[in-house]
């Protein structure tokens, strides 16, 4: 969920949004989530659309000369009676923890944090009182670059870029395992290639704490829950998930629950990183230790 800088990438990441969103959401919110265009959010004005998943619409957005990308929640803005408000508190709380999030662990892959502003939710307007002026906007600092797989499909990475790709992610996984912390929703469009070659990770939400939080977040076809939270579970389930955000950008597929990984889907991927992926992908390698010795080829 890149943020682009030119009206030509916004226009790229709407066209790519309408098209996701068609496919697994509605036709139909997406236009409704374009009336956002040009509205006030927490003081910020919004720009552009950029990307949108259970837990939040993505948006380009400007405070004077200061560019921002924010981040709120996603719910059936465009069904009459479609959600309540149990289920927009969760997601306002989710917001709220990736805030504390991105701060925790700033000078890391992801993004820094701007501010986390309250206000009003034009798409809101009509529901219960109980949902008005109070809604939460997550404002991040902007990352220019392309999302893993589009930057894949650009330019085929050689094994220097994929040894600078591996490293800064294992070294963001073994980072967060000294605080208990697991990411294991590493997926293409969350991994950002900017411009110098180097990686940003756009999404803190996929952040899960040990002992903290009884829900994992994993995009169904990159892993699956573990039956018991514990730290050896959660670190493998975070390498598997890096392993086919790698897989499903290489290959150009899309990776859906039960979909089988196949290691000729990597043909244009040489022999030793294209046995690494698949290692990581079908969970072989466990720990960041035995990642990071796997590389030795």
């Amino acid at each position: 969920m890149g943020s682009g800088v030119t009206a030509q990438r916004a226009r790229v990441e709407e066209d790519r949004m309408r098209r996701r969103m068609d496919a697994f959401w509605r036709p139909g919110l997406y236009d409704v989530l374009c009336k956002l265009k040009g509205k006030e959010l927490g003081g910020w004005r919004v720009e552009s659309l950029l990307a949108a998943g259970g837990q939040g619409v993505v948006m380009r957005v400007r405070r004077q000369a200061l560019v921002g990308v924010m981040k709120m929640p996603l719910v059936g803005y465009d069904r009459p009676v479609s959600f309540g408000s149990r289920q927009v508190r969760r997601l306002r709380q989710g917001l709220e923890r990736e805030a504390r999030m991105l701060a925790l662990h700033s000078g890391t892959l992801l993004p820094g944090l701007i501010e986390l502003a309250t206000g009003e939710n034009p798409l809101l307007e009509g529901r219960s009182a109980r949902l008005q002026g109070s809604e939460r906007f997550l404002v991040m600092e902007a990352v220019e670059g392309l999302a893993l797989d589009a930057a894949c499909v650009s330019s085929a990475p050689d094994g220097r870029r994929m040894a600078r790709w591996a490293g800064e992610l294992l070294g963001f996984v073994h980072r967060l395992r000294s605080h208990q912390h697991f990411y294991t929703d590493f997926k293409p469009n969350n991994i950002i290639v900017r411009p110098d070659g180097g990686l940003s990770l756009v999404d803190a939400g996929g952040i899960c704490v040990l002992g903290q939080d009884e829900a994992v977040e994993v995009t169904p076809g990159f892993g699956q829950v573990p039956e018991v939270l514990e730290a050896g579970a959660l670190e493998a389930l975070s390498l598997m998930a890096l392993g086919r955000a790698f897989y499903a950008a290489l290959s150009g597929r899309m990776l859906y629950q039960g979909v089988a990984l196949e290691a000729s889907a990597l043909s244009s991927t040489n022999e030793p990183w294209r046995r690494w992926v698949m290692r990581l992908s079908l969970g072989e390698l466990n720990t960041v230790e035995e990642a990071r010795a796997a590389l030795a080829f």
